[in-house]
């Protein structure tokens, strides 16, 4: 590994990550195949317009951002959007993305969610983390995002 590469810091443009691409269209086909077929970003159950004030959603396992940045194209109240992944590298940089979108590197499997992330969010998508679930138990996470809530 190349040790003056940080891990989830950006080192190069999106456009030429090489191998990273193909992961990175994956991502992009898969949100929207999911999305043409649910037919909805946010489940319609959940009345996001009742909300009062300023709207804080998060995505845990946010990789390239697609979800929140599609997301934000279809909101049309005013919304902090924050995604979380503990590898941040696949996401756009920081100058690239919408004022009310940040995303930053977070350990599901902290002991604790950083204080700043306790109890901030109003909804919290969680998505394709199967995979990172450890000893197949999903309980650290669970009570990381039910802290965030």
């Amino acid at each position: 590994m190349d040790e003056s590469k940080q891990p989830g810091q950006h080192q190069q443009p999106l456009s030429v990550l090489g191998g990273q691409q193909l992961v990175s269209l994956r991502s992009a086909q898969q949100h929207y195949n999911w999305k043409n077929q649910l037919g909805f970003l946010i489940h319609p159950k959940i009345e996001i317009n009742i909300i009062p004030d300023h709207l804080s959603i998060a995505e845990i396992g946010t990789g390239t951002g697609v979800w929140l940045l599609d997301l934000a194209k279809n909101l049309h109240a005013p919304v902090k959007l924050g995604g979380f992944d503990t590898d941040i590298s696949l996401a756009p940089p920081p100058q690239w993305l919408p004022d009310n979108i940040t995303i930053e590197a977070l350990d599901d499997y902290a002991n604790k969610v950083p204080e700043h992330l306790i109890q901030a969010y109003d909804i919290v998508h969680v998505a394709n983390i199967a995979s990172t679930i450890k000893d197949n138990n999903p309980g650290a996470v669970i009570k990381n995002v039910m802290a965030m809530l």
